[in-house]
């Protein structure tokens, strides 16, 4: 047996003794299913890596089942506690999907029955038929957002191969597998990893459209479609991100009259999906999404809204930065946006808040904050790539860069800028598209990442000093 063959033989074998201990239903098809996304993935990696020629690809073999045996470790001692204190009208919002998501099942997909609001429409389906196939437990959702991961990194490496077919080291790209604050969300019965790899399957599958360079595959249009629908019953205020994308591509393709018509056609097309999915929600049992509601409450009106902070102004601590970030007005908003991009790029940290026992405990927030912080450590050490190959492509128009770099620039900004308080959970979307302007910075002009590197050290530095005089009361 090969080395990797040992390896997945134990992890499976570790993964199916906490699966017996964590699944109180549907114990066996769980451990199926277990079973099937060991073998799947493991087939999908190796696949992979003899299509591209790069062997490199079998050490994801590795870390996908250090992820399965690092999720199932979380699933026991940082997230079950939560689950059993829960309901589905109290506690964090995964706990209350988790369990209206069994609500639903037991009323036969019937919203009228439930004892809650019908504001999660789309996740309480996608986790109901979950529940029904596998059994009601939190050992299913992990596997197949592990799953869904998995295909959202392969798409990401496979497109970075595209882009550089001579360089040997876009493996690395799959390693978004492992990043802290990936695994943990995965473990999670939420949408934030769900969502991150649905706007991976609808937005690059339309590199080709961005530059002639890269030829058009038809095997990423595969997971578009269901990708695009499950993207705007899940969250649909991000399927309009994905029209803004599409839109992106056919500026850029002008030059290319077919590549243009394909894609303001496209615009056009989901254009007219969103505007239907009030239509469709309301359909489903859920909450009417309206998309000029959306537009007002967020990019028309005032973001200052007296009602919001009387209800929400509540444990904030002195001198709070998240409260002093929020604006008053769209002036404001613009002249915040580089430090509300920072502060969601490194939240939770310098002062994450955790403690040993809180954590020996099963605290929820203690082990989310915990790994958020692991995460930000890393994006504060690449950020300046991703600052670097943004101007580089900018000034030298290398068009089959924009399709990580647009996407990654209008998926931060709308997560950092849409919200009045700050949210890292929100930023688990940018993750693929960071990781790939990365990469790619890495190969790009040194000069201008020795720059990128000063700049974003200079401005963590002046920020740091104004936050500390700030909190002290002097500024």
């Amino acid at each position: 047996m090969t080395q990797a063959g040992v390896v997945l033989c134990f992890s499976c074998a570790v993964c199916v003794i906490f699966t017996v201990g964590l699944a109180d239903e549907g114990v066996l098809r769980t451990i199926g299913l277990l079973v099937s996304i060991l073998v799947f993935g493991t087939y999908l990696i190796s696949k992979n890596a003899k299509e591209i020629k790069d062997k490199n690809l079998y050490y994801l073999i590795y870390f996908f089942a250090f992820k399965l045996l690092a999720g199932f470790v979380l699933l026991k001692y940082g997230w079950s506690p939560s689950l059993l204190e829960a309901t589905s009208t109290t506690g964090v919002d995964a706990a209350r999907y988790y369990w209206g998501a069994k609500e639903l099942v037991e009323s036969g997909f019937n919203f009228s029955l439930l004892s809650f609001g019908t504001s999660y429409t789309g996740i309480l389906f996608y986790l109901g038929i979950i529940f029904k196939v596998f059994g009601h437990n939190p050992v299913a959702p992990f596997l197949i957002n592990s799953l869904t991961t998995l295909l959202a990194a392969l798409l990401v490496l496979n497109t970075g191969y595209r882009i550089q077919e001579g360089r040997r080291s876009a493996w690395v790209l799959g390693l978004i597998l492992v990043i802290p604050e990936v695994i943990w969300f995965d473990v999670l019965s939420s949408k934030e990893t769900l969502t991150m790899s649905l706007l991976c399957f609808t937005m690059l599958p339309f590199l080709f459209l961005f530059s002639k360079k890269v030829p058009f595959r038809a095997a990423d249009m595969f997971f578009f479609v269901p990708s695009f629908i499950l993207l705007c019953f899940i969250r649909p205020p991000y399927a309009v991100m994905v029209v803004g994308i599409i839109g992106c591509a056919a500026v850029f393709a002008r030059e290319n009259y077919v590549k243009y018509l394909i894609g303001t056609g496209l615009v056009i097309f989901f254009s007219a999906a969103i505007f239907l999915l009030p239509y469709l929600t309301k359909y489903t049992g859920g909450h009417k999404f309206n998309l000029g509601t959306y537009a007002a409450h967020h990019f028309i009106k005032s973001p200052l809204n007296t009602r919001w902070f009387e209800k929400h102004d509540e444990g904030w601590t002195q001198n709070s930065i998240g409260r002093i970030l929020i604006p008053e007005s769209y002036g404001e908003l613009l002249l915040m946006a580089p430090a509300k991009i920072a502060v969601n790029l490194i939240a939770p940290l310098p002062t994450p808040h955790i403690r040993i026992d809180d954590l020996m405990a099963g605290m929820y927030y203690s082990w989310q904050r915990l790994f958020q912080a692991l995460s930000s450590v890393l994006y504060i050490l690449l950020f300046p790539l991703v600052l670097g190959i943004t101007f580089d492509s900018t000034k030298n128009l290398k068009k089959e860069l924009y399709p990580f770099v647009v996407t990654f620039w209008l998926t931060i900004c709308t997560v950092s800028l849409a919200a009045l308080m700050i949210h890292p959970r929100y930023r688990i979307c940018m993750i693929p598209f960071f990781a790939g302007c990365a990469w790619f910075g890495w190969y790009s002009n040194k000069c201008v990442t020795a720059v990128s590197f000063l700049s974003w050290g200079s401005f963590l530095i002046t920020g740091g000093i104004i936050g500390f005089l700030y909190k002290l009361g002097i500024v």
